[in-house]
Parts: structure tokens; sequence; C-alpha cells
């Protein structure tokens, strides 16, 4: 049921992510990279060029796509921003949501601000990247795994199809992410601490069944050019953060990409990058730390773009995309991005702590046997837990994850700051709200709000 207070807490939550997207997406340049180009490269034409099979073997097509369809009604890259700040706006909304639905109220409110006003939410929906996009849909598919956790059977099974497809179409943005449609999929049914076994396996198989199709389209046009999976750069890159991490023997990259790169030779790095882990097992597993540490820790963030998101002197090129007009001439304010970089260390260290609140959110669902809850908070940690297995420690992989973590984990220490405070203040004698049980509302047992 929807109150006044959560009318009013979610236009807050709006509000002041409206403020800070838009305003950082007024006073700071459309930021263009080397992948931007490569997305608005695959842009033009995009409807010939899957029809044709002229397509790279990096790429999956979620982000292209969206460049394409901005394209039908703009040529401006500002157009293209403006667009990714306003889906960020309402992702600030349904993460706000989601953590409704778990905590309450007062939770979702702390939740939806600390991702309203973080840093890496606004420099990313100004990034010609896929950042932005991946984090849209991934919040919404988590939003419609958690509503589905206590609905009714046929709503449970719409939702399940519902965040199905969502994953399914975030892993098109961003392959990564194709570990949240298992967690997804296996999240059970859970009622009264007690699993049911055939209303598991029918939402999980609506779940996996509505990724399957919406995924089935681009492994079809995949498997014709002879690559087995979503892309063709899984070796490319476990060699690439192998060498970072100093594993031995370190592989010349430049000199498998020299005459073309193809799909055999991928499959050939993968296991040279395979081999490699499996011969200095305490080595990779010292990497493996140091990648994690990478993706969800404050002070050991890294990877090709992170070094820049402060400043703002970070467009690698000349402003240029292929279809698309140039970047305004113009200067960022730089009082803008001083708050940003005000911001952006003590969110970092928020976001840090965000993820070991999921991590005890869900260690603390399966001590109470609330299996679903505990899948749940997998979703965001999954992904990130794959990307360190593979040494991936790029910053950016994690960041379409990062937000749900910053909502979720402080949602669920708010919650649980304000039992505390609860149970402290209770009076003697028999409990307050005695005879009133934890509805749908709150499934996880959270505060109400």
């Amino acid at each position: 049921m929807t109150t006044t207070r959560d009318r009013i807490g979610l236009l807050v939550v709006l509000a002041v992510a409206a403020a800070a997207h838009l305003t950082y997406g007024a006073w700071v340049k459309p930021i263009v990279w080397a992948d931007s180009v490569r997305y608005a490269e695959l842009a033009v034409g995009l409807p010939e060029r899957l029809r044709t099979g002229n397509w790279d073997t990096w790429t999956v097509p979620g982000y292209p796509a969206l460049v394409w369809a901005v394209g039908r009604f703009s040529r401006r890259v500002e157009g293209l921003v403006l667009l990714q700040q306003l889906m960020s706006v309402a992702t600030a909304g349904i993460a706000w949501g989601a953590v409704r639905r778990l905590f309450g109220a007062w939770p979702a409110l702390v939740g939806g601000l600390l991702f309203a006003v973080s840093p890496v939410r606004h420099y990313y929906a100004q990034s010609v990247l896929t950042e932005a996009l991946s984090e849209t849909v991934f919040v919404a598919g988590f939003a419609a795994a958690t509503f589905s956790l206590d609905a009714v059977a046929r709503r449970r099974i719409a939702l399940r199809v519902l965040a199905g497809a969502l994953f399914g179409l975030a892993t098109l943005v961003r392959p990564n992410l194709l570990v949240a449609i298992a967690i997804a999929a296996g999240i059970p049914v859970v009622e009264g601490r007690r699993v049911r076994f055939a209303a598991t396996l029918a939402a999980g198989t609506a779940t996996a069944l509505a990724a399957a199709l919406v995924l089935a389209p681009w492994l079809a046009f995949n498997e014709r050019r002879d690559v087995h999976g979503l892309t063709a750069n899984a070796g490319y890159n476990l060699n690439l953060f192998a060498n970072l991490a100093g594993l031995e023997p370190k592989v010349d990259l430049a000199e498998w990409e020299a005459g073309g790169y193809s799909p055999e030779e991928d499959r050939e790095l993968g296991e040279i990058g395979r081999r490699r882990m499996l011969a200095d097992p305490l080595a990779t597993l010292r990497a493996m730390g140091l990648a994690l540490g990478s993706l969800t820790y404050w002070d050991a963030q890294r990877g090709d773009v992170a070094p820049w998101l402060p400043d703002c002197t970070f467009t690698a090129g000349d402003g240029s995309l292929p279809g698309i007009d140039r970047v305004d001439e113009r200067t960022n304010d730089h009082g803008r991005c001083d708050v940003h970089r005000a911001l952006l260390r003590p969110m970092h260290a928020a976001a840090t702590i965000g993820w070991v609140a999921v991590a005890l959110f869900g260690l603390g669902s399966a001590r109470r046997r609330r299996w679903d809850l505990a899948a749940l908070a997998l979703l965001p940690i999954a992904p990130v837990l794959a990307l360190a297995a593979m040494l991936l420690a790029n910053t950016r992989y994690a960041s379409p994850l990062e937000g749900i973590a910053l909502a979720v984990g402080w949602g669920w220490l708010a919650s649980f700051a304000l039992g505390a405070i609860g149970a402290a203040g209770a009076l003697p004698g028999p409990a307050r709200g005695a005879g009133v049980r934890a509805g749908p509302e709150t499934p996880a047992g959270g505060a109400t709000g």
C-alpha cells in the first residue's frame, strides 16, 4: 500500500536525482572515448549491419541499438547523453522502489538519495559508454525480482518473466551480466521459511525462458559467424589482466592482434589464460583478490576510464563520432566539477560499505532461512565475483552493479539502525505491535518506516 510518506520519499529522491544529473549534464560536455567511436560506428546503418553480418566480434548490440534509435530523432550527441541522464534519474526512482519493498520508507529514502547523488552515476550517464544503459536495465530487473518475492502465483510468474527479459537485455548491453540470469532463475519461492519446490521450479523456468528468448537471436547471429557465445574477446581480456597481474608467461597481445583477430584465436587465448592461472594458483588467488578490490574497494579502484572521472578534462578525442554531430565547443563548468570531485571520495567509501552491507544482508537472510532474500543479495554480488575470478579488474565493469549495492546496502543498514532504535525504546511488558506479522510490504522483516 502506497502512503503519503512513500509518495513524498519518491518525489524527494527523484527531485535530488534530477537536480544532480541534469546540472551535470548541462554544465559538463558529453564524454567521448575510443569505445564511444566503436559504438557510434556500429550504430550507422545498424539494421543493414545485422542483416548482412557486418559486425565486429567484440561488441554486443544493446548500446549501439540505443545510439541508432536516438539517431532517428537527433544527430546530436547531447541528445543521447540527455536521454541517459533522464534514464538515470528514473533508475534512482526504481532503486528507491526496490529498497522500499525490502526495508520500508525511511531506509528507501536513505538508499535512494545515496544512489541519486553518486558521482559515478552522473559521470557514466554523461559518457557515450554502456554503463548508464546497463545499470538502468539491471536495476529494473532487480526491482522486478524483488517485487516477485511475496507476490501471488500469477503475478509472481509475470514478474519473473519480466526480470528474466530485463536481465537478458542487460546482458546484451554488458555481457558480464550474464551470471545475473542464473542467479535470478535460482531465486526460490519461500513461504513460512520453507522452500516451495514446485513454485520455485515454475518461477525459475519462467525467468530462464524469458532471458533465453531475449538472447537467442543474438546467439544465433553469432553462431553463423563462428562466434560461440555473446562475444569473442573473453580470452583477450583474460590475458590482458593476467599480464597486469604478473602471471607468467606474459602474452604479447599486440602480436596476436597483428593481421586481425579471429574467434579461433580468442578461444586459443582463453585456453592459454586458464593454463597461466592454473600454473600458479597462489598468484592467481592473489590476483583475484586484487581484482575484487579494484571493483569494490574505494581506495583501490582503477581502469581505463576511472582515473579521469573527477576531472573536467577527460575527453579522449575531439568529440567526433561517426554519424553524429560533434560535441559543442563549450567550456565545462569547473564549479560543478569541484562539487563532483568533493563527493567522489566519500561516495566511493559509501559504495564499499554498501557492498559489505549487501553481503551481510544476504548472510543474515540465509541464517533466517529466507533463501529468496539471500539469492536476491547475490544478484549484484555474483557478477562482481565472476569478474574477479576472470581477473577482469577494470573499475568500469562493476559500475552497473554498484548503484544497487549502494542503495540496498545502505537501505539495509538504515533498517537495521531503525530496528535497534525501536528495540532500545520499547516499553516493558507486551511487545509493541504484538500479533502483527510482517506482511508482503516488508519481506525482509525490516523497518516499515
